[in-house]
């Protein structure tokens, strides 16, 4: 029994647009973004950016990140849907919504406030005190400040240089 081939979704789609489109309007080739990634943690062949491009193959976290590295652009950039005012977006798990609501909760800015969501996660609570529950888990889930670091990977503390710090200043270049 062979395996199925797992679709695109809505954000999977978005992400391959926004790749192309911001590509593009780059003047970048395949190979431009393939060898500015070349090199790093996470090489991307030329062929493989086209193949994310299409549909073709998705694009796992660490390509996205790695993209928007090389793309010089926000990763939100590459997920979300480019959007004014006017616009209502289609994203994974979600129901259409406006696209300045989808940026904001992108940008941990607000919650993003799935009716039917609210209602599986919230059942023993009024629709008012849902939105309440649900915006105070976003803040405490969303600010890094509000997060504990231990055991959490690719984190790691800053040392301080050694010395009293006078070398730096003078090695400014202020001349």
């Amino acid at each position: 029994m062979g395996t199925r081939r797992v679709e695109l979704g809505p954000t999977g789609k978005t992400v391959a647009h926004n790749v192309a489109r911001i590509r593009k309007t780059q003047g970048l080739t395949l190979r431009d973004v393939s060898e500015r990634l070349a090199g790093t943690d996470r090489p991307l062949a030329h062929n493989t950016i086209s193949e994310i491009e299409r549909g073709a193959r998705r694009a796992d976290v660490d390509d996205l990140v790695a993209l928007a590295v090389a793309l010089n652009c926000s990763p939100l950039a590459l997920l979300l849907p480019p959007t004014s005012v006017e616009h209502y977006v289609s994203i994974t798990a979600g129901e259409m919504r406006p696209g300045w609501e989808v940026w904001d909760w992108g940008k941990g800015e607000r919650p993003l406030l799935i009716g039917k969501m609210l209602d599986r996660v919230y059942s023993n609570l009024g629709k008012s005190d849902q939105i309440l529950a649900a915006r105070e888990q976003y803040r405490m889930n969303s600010d890094p400040q509000l997060q504990g670091v231990a055991g959490v990977p690719n984190v790691h503390p800053v040392t301080a240089p050694e010395g009293d710090g006078d070398e730096k200043e003078a090695n400014r270049g202020d001349d």
